[in-house]
This record gives C-alpha cells, sequence and structure tokens, in this order.
C-alpha cells in the first residue's frame, strides 16, 4: 500500500506509461483485498472442517468470555491448540509474548498478572495447565462429548 500511496508523489513526467498507473493500482487493490481477507478471519487458522464439537467448544469459550492465554513459544501451549486440531483458530486465545520470551510481555497479560502459560480464565476461575477437550467442556458448562478420547490421550502422553 506504501508502495503504491508513494508512486503518486512522483511527477508526471516520470510515470510515462500508463500502463505503470494500471499496475500500481492493481497492486494497491490486491494488497487491500489481502488485507480485508485477513480483517475477516480467513488466515486466522480457523479450519471449516474441524471437528464441529471441538469448533463449537471453542466459541462456546469465547461466549462465555472465557480466555487462553499463551506464548507462541510455549510447548504446553501448542499442546493445548493440538488438542483442538483445525479448530483451534477459534478459541479465545491471547498472545502474552507477541515479540519472543525475552521481550516485554503485551499488556493486557500484565494486567491479568499471567505468570505461566497456559493460563485458562474460565467464568472467575483460573486454571495453570493443559486441560483436556473434557475438562474444559465442563468446566464452562458445555455439553459432553460421546467420541472416542484416543487421540487427546495421545497428545497429552
Amino acid at each position: 500500500m506504501a508502495s503504491a500511496f508513494g508512486l503518486g508523489f512522483f511527477p508526471v513526467e516520470l510515470r510515462t506509461k500508463p500502463s505503470s498507473r494500471l499496475a500500481g493500482l492493481s497492486l494497491a487493490l490486491v494488497v487491500a483485498l489481502v488485507m480485508q481477507i485477513d480483517a475477516d478471519g480467513m488466515f486466522d487458522g480457523s479450519d471449516t472442517s474441524a471437528d464441529p464439537y471441538l469448533r463449537e467448544l471453542a466459541e462456546h469459550l469465547r461466549q462465555r468470555g472465557a480466555k487462553f492465554y499463551g506464548a507462541s513459544w510455549c510447548l504446553h501451549c501448542q499442546d493445548q491448540k493440538e488438542l483442538f486440531g483445525g479448530a483451534a483458530g477459534y478459541l479465545p486465545y491471547v498472545e502474552c509474548s507477541p515479540h519472543g520470551p525475552k521481550a516485554p510481555r503485551a499488556t493486557t497479560c500484565e494486567i491479568e498478572d499471567i505468570k505461566n502459560y497456559p493460563t485458562w480464565s474460565i467464568d472467575g476461575r483460573r486454571l495453570e495447565s493443559v486441560l483436556t477437550i473434557d475438562s474444559l467442556a465442563r468446566i464452562s458448562g458445555f455439553r459432553e462429548r460421546v467420541e472416542s478420547k484416543d487421540a487427546e490421550e495421545k497428545i497429552l502422553k
């Protein structure tokens, strides 16, 4: 966008071809389109083919105001997300360390006094560990899953 904007400041004599204006405009439109798609959540890791139960649970947690505080470099946080598979993008995740482990933490995490990752905040309760799908459902008042727990147990081992 900055490049396309910057082209507008060059004198007309330097832009000898009208096709260069069209190319700049096209580039600006493509960049704006990609930014809009990203803002709509198309690149957030959400998977429409995700397990419907896990997606519904993640959306339920978000609607209840639950928060999942973590850090991109935290292996336990990755384990927690892996339990949700393609539905991980729907989790109410808060990145506490956007600039790495040695950089200052996000203001939200400082205000909430988050010390360990992952930390769940659900209905006023603070839980500092990887939680199973069944535990999250029970704690948040979501319906119980009737499917097999084999995949979840493999991830936690």
